[in-house]
């Protein structure tokens, strides 16, 4: 038999380090899903305000005029803005309670005549006074009941009724050179001895105090427009103006009337004429008994639900 031969092994080439080959890199899979942003649902606010207010203040008397005057505030007020977006209007209802003094001065010269039927015959009352000024002063509690509308941005406007309880009203009056002549209009003769004849009473030209219709209702159509600043807290300070116009009232004077009022005599000897100095108060007009304007300042406090 031939002898067997062996195979030669291949010679083991080792890979110069320009062969080495370099691992195949695993493909990269990029995060595609974006991002998740929360959104906010619509939520209701329940807010608590703490204001000031105050300004010019009228009671109006007669249409022809306002009286000077003014008046202070101090407003505590809850609010209800139903559920909306955080970049929506928000609309809402507001009431409570606000306490405050009013203090209205009047001032007017007066000159009227007019003739009162006697039973003996027509007198012609001529009543004069170069000045009668009247102060009244004024204790209120206001209930407001008020639709609420806040923007985004910050701006705000309220609107609807104010019901107004006037709880102390003290007044003082002052009449300066009241005069009253009596002429009796068939002889036209001055009537010398009439009991209200030239000047009048302490009484009558000094009076002092508490008006008839102190717990008389009166109720306005308010309105406040304004804007708020927004703090870190989450409340807000607010700044605005204020008008409160009087649309109802229950004051029982209806017509303007005299301020100075005579009562003819009879022929009885124990009657005499009587003079009644009204307060210009009483000079009331129906649906025109009040008017306020000023400005608001307000703290915040919201509460999210």
């Amino acid at each position: 038999p031939e002898p067997e031969v062996e195979p030669t092994p291949e010679p083991i080439v080792e890979p110069t380090p320009e062969q080495e080959v370099e691992p195949t890199p695993e493909p990269v899979v990029e995060d595609t899903i974006a991002p998740i942003k929360e959104e906010l649902k619509p939520y209701q606010v329940n807010r608590f305000t703490i204001g000031l207010r105050g300004g010019f203040a009228s009671s109006m008397a007669r249409p022809a005029s306002l009286p000077l005057g003014g008046d202070v505030l101090l407003d505590l007020q809850y609010a209800h803005y139903w559920a909306a977006d955080q970049d929506k209007i928000r609309l809402g209802i507001m009431t409570g309670l606000s306490a405050g003094y009013m203090s209205t001065t009047r001032s007017q010269a007066w000159d009227e005549t007019y003739v009162a039927k006697t039973d003996d015959g027509d007198i012609e009352y001529h009543v004069t006074a170069d000045n009668i000024q009247e102060t009244n002063h004024q204790l209120q509690l206001e209930v407001p009941l008020m639709f609420s509308l806040i923007t985004a941005k910050g701006l705000f406007f309220n609107v609807g009724p104010r019901f107004l309880l006037p709880a102390y009203t003290p007044y003082k009056q002052v009449i300066t050179n009241g005069n009253v002549v009596a002429t009796d209009l068939q002889t036209g003769v001055v009537i010398p001895n009439n009991p209200v004849y030239g000047q009048l009473s302490e009484e009558q030209v000094n009076q002092k105090g508490k008006g008839e219709q102190q717990f008389d209702l009166t109720m306005t159509l308010g309105f406040e427009l304004g804007y708020e600043f927004k703090l870190k807290s989450g409340n807000s300070i607010g700044l605005g103006a204020f008008l409160n116009y009087g649309v109802y009232s229950m004051y029982s004077n209806k017509a303007l009337g005299s301020a100075i009022d005579v009562t003819a005599p009879s022929k009885q000897a124990d009657q005499n004429a009587v003079v009644n100095v009204e307060s210009l108060t009483n000079a009331y007009t129906e649906k025109m008994g009040h008017l306020d304007a000023g400005v608001k300042v307000s703290f915040n406090l919201d509460f999210v639900k």
